[in-house]
């Protein structure tokens, strides 16, 4: 998909600026260091994306696209300090690689810096756009506190589950693609479906990521196999395996995600992955996963966008969906 390239490119030039030396060197260094250990870009490109089905000069949308970056690194910085993460994208954390007051001020300026580059529009899309950039805000923190809870607790619902990761991660991906479509000029209707469309999209990509946390191959995903099960992170794995295991299955899930077991990380992983195997949890994340793909792409399908405006976002859902194992 060149046209992919392409706006990766327009960011990554632009955050060229956050990759140089400035003073003091132990609040802009972090900030250099994660920037520069790069990531998938997704977010600020649907920015590009979204801004591209009406108008094409997405340099125009560029200071919104960056917002979209920097605050996502924002939330990675802090949710490593509250999940102990030691890696990120293969690389060392900021919290381990400098400290913890380092890494949350480094943190708050990012967002910080990401509600000026908002504000670089014209004051007739400007309301609009910090509307849908504040409430996604608000709801990402929501939905970390959700899932800082629900470590705490033997079991929740699926729904509740949903609703967690809708607000964590989805929630971004739908406010970057509306924000791109609202700094075009588009009216508040087109703008919600594109919204819809990028959370359906991005309940389908954490679950994808839920999976790949467990089954995937590090050196492709970046992080450690088996983190969330380390982290007694209740995935829909775990929701669905304790839902559809023997009682004797579910006891023994749950010493697998007790923090205080004597178990090792290794064998605690492998256990938990044979108990999701039995039980199909597996294959029921993975089918779950593809139903809200098929969601985010039904809705763009059946809207009165073009089927040439609409053509790169759905490839963009076809790649996400098709990621390495």
């Amino acid at each position: 998909m060149q046209e992919l390239y392409h706006y990766r490119k327009l960011i990554d030039d632009s955050l060229g600026k956050y990759l140089t030396a400035k003073e003091p060197k132990n609040l802009y260094e972090p900030i250099s260091y994660f920037l520069n250990i790069g990531g998938k870009r997704i977010r600020p490109v649907l920015v590009l994306m979204g801004y591209r089905m009406f108008h094409q000069q997405i340099e125009h949308a560029i200071s919104q696209a960056i917002a979209i970056e920097l605050f996502h690194n924002f939330t990675l910085v802090h949710d490593d300090i509250m999940d102990s993460a030691e890696v990120r994208r293969g690389q060392t954390t900021v919290h381990k690689k400098w400290n913890e007051p380092i890494a949350i001020l480094s943190g708050d300026l990012l967002l910080i810096k990401a509600y000026d580059h908002l504000c670089d529009a014209p004051s007739s899309v400007l309301s609009p756009i910090l509307d849908s950039f504040s409430k996604m805000a608000v709801e990402v923190c929501e939905g970390q506190q959700m899932d800082m809870d629900f470590e705490n607790v033997a079991s929740i619902h699926e729904d509740n589950y949903i609703e967690m990761i809708r607000k964590k991660t989805a929630v971004l991906i739908g406010a970057a693609i509306q924000i791109g479509a609202l700094r075009a000029g588009a009216g508040l209707t087109e703008a919600s479906l594109l919204y819809e469309f990028g959370v359906n999209l991005g309940l389908a990509f954490q679950m994808l990521d839920d999976y790949l946390d467990v089954y995937g191959q590090p050196e492709k995903t970046g992080k450690m196999q088996g983190g969330d099960i380390v982290a007694g992170k209740k995935t829909l794995l775990y929701l669905h395996c304790l839902h559809h295991a023997s009682e004797s299955a579910r006891n023994e899930l749950r010493k697998i995600y007790d923090k205080n077991s004597i178990m090792s990380d290794s064998d605690r992983i492998r256990l938990a992955k044979d108990l999701f195997i039995s039980t199909g949890s597996d294959i029921y994340l993975k089918s779950k996963a593809e139903d809200f793909y098929r969601i985010s792409v039904n809705l763009l399908k059946s809207s009165e966008f073009s089927g040439t405006q609409i053509k790169p976002l759905l490839e963009l859902a076809e790649m996400l969906m098709g990621r390495d194992f």
